[in-house]
């Protein structure tokens, strides 16, 4: 078996030598043929390269014996006159687009609300009140002696004007009080106060006595100022008004009313006192009351989520028409919330062109978690003027004045309080 096995093997190393012996003798005749191969290819290569040559050379001298283009007519140039009315139709257009575009950008980039129709439209909430921008709020405090001498030479401008035009007609006399209202705005701020007043009174009909909490989004929206001048108004309207000053982190009513600190709400959560203890009377006869936080020794929440907070709130309520507690800002803070589920009802006020549209949404998005009223938002520092308001005001304060010249009284309008 194994002789066979070498045997067949043997045939077929013989068979593979056999052909590789005939592949060697091809090998010269292949050779061959190759180097004809490469000859004619460089004999090709060197005919095609002459004619590229030739070629080119031939176009060079075609192209210096002719020219290779020919003058068909003469060109005509239209004459081009400006069209003003699209080029100024262009540029209006290109102006709106850019105006649009960039109220569009600048609405992207600044969250705040620059206008009360934004912001009742963006909050979906109803704004119970615009109190207008009066710059003379931020250049004077209306409790010094400066701000009181100057309400009172404006009361006695004021008088005189209406005493010497109210001789010709009562327009003459709203004339002259509207140029008096040129320099002193504060007038037009108070009527403002005095519709917000109004407003929190139809959402609150029902009830005799109610407490409000006054808060914002954000510390610096002017909430201090808006519950100060409210409990001003309320009083002046002859509500029996007391104003809780409940921001324990940073107080502000002693100083503006000039009133001691020594005991307040604090004092109320902290200790076994009678409500009564801690309230103070603005000025003799007045129907003002303040409330001011006192010495606070513990952590603010601690205090405000005493129990004794709703017995307190709900005992003024009973002795007092109306109860306004000014409380701190929303985000951040529980403060605001453990305030504002013992109260009435809840106003959040927003400072226009300041207040960030973001955080307003996440203030809102927490009061109404808690479940108790919203009734709206205040706007603060509206700019421009307000001319149905302003009308409204010259109206009134004509008929004041009229009714001051016949009683030879000085006008006494209520005058508002900025802090904050």
């Amino acid at each position: 078996m194994q002789t066979e096995a070498l045997e067949t093997q043997l045939r077929v190393v013989d068979e593979n030598l056999a052909s590789l012996r005939g592949q060697f003798r091809r090998v010269p005749t292949l050779s061959r043929e190759y180097t004809n191969l490469q000859r004619q290819l460089d004999i090709t290569t060197a005919s095609l390269t002459r004619f590229l040559e030739t070629r080119q050379q031939l176009q060079v001298e075609a192209a210096q014996r002719e020219i290779p283009w020919q003058l068909v007519k003469e060109p005509s140039i239209a004459v081009i006159t400006p069209d003003i009315v699209r080029d100024l139709m262009t540029r209006v257009l290109m102006g709106v687009a850019l105006g649009i575009g960039a109220a569009f950008l600048l609405d992207k980039l600044d969250p705040s609300y620059h206008s009360v129709a934004q912001l009742q439209r963006k909050t979906a909430l109803p704004v119970l009140g615009a109190l207008p921008f009066n710059q003379q709020l931020f250049l004077e405090q209306s409790l010094n002696h400066r701000g009181q001498q100057r309400r009172k030479l404006l009361s006695r401008m004021r008088l005189w004007l209406v005493k010497t035009s109210a001789r010709f007609s009562k327009s003459m006399s709203m004339m002259a009080l509207s140029l008096l209202d040129e320099y002193d705005t504060s007038a037009e701020f108070v009527e403002a106060l005095r519709i917000l007043h109004t407003n929190l009174q139809m959402l609150q009909k029902s009830q005799p006595s109610y407490s409000l909490v006054v808060t914002s989004a954000t510390p610096g929206d002017g909430k201090t100022t808006v519950a100060l001048n409210l409990a001003q108004t309320a009083a002046s309207l002859g509500q029996r008004v007391l104003l809780i000053d409940a921001s324990f982190r940073n107080p502000q009513l002693h100083h503006v009313f000039n009133l001691p600190n020594t005991l307040g709400l604090s004092s109320l959560l902290s200790q076994d006192l009678h409500p009564e203890v801690v309230v103070q009377q603005v000025v003799p006869d007045s129907l003002l009351y303040v409330v001011t936080t006192g010495p606070v020794y513990a952590e603010p929440a601690m205090l405000l989520s005493s129990p004794q907070l709703k017995s307190i709130i709900a005992n003024y309520e009973e002795n007092f028409d109306l109860v306004i507690i000014d409380a701190p800002a929303v985000v951040g803070l529980a403060d605001a919330m453990l305030i504002a589920q013992h109260g009435s009802g809840l106003v959040m006020v927003v400072k226009l062109d300041q207040t960030d549209g973001r955080i307003l949404k996440q203030a809102i998005e927490t009061t109404r978690a808690l479940g108790k009223g919203l009734l709206g938002v205040v706007a603060n520092g509206e700019k421009g003027r307000n001319l149905a308001l302003r009308e409204t005001t010259l109206e009134a304060l004509t008929e004041e004045a009229l009714s001051a010249t016949q009683s030879q009284a000085a006008l006494p309008p209520a005058q508002p309080i900025h802090y904050e």
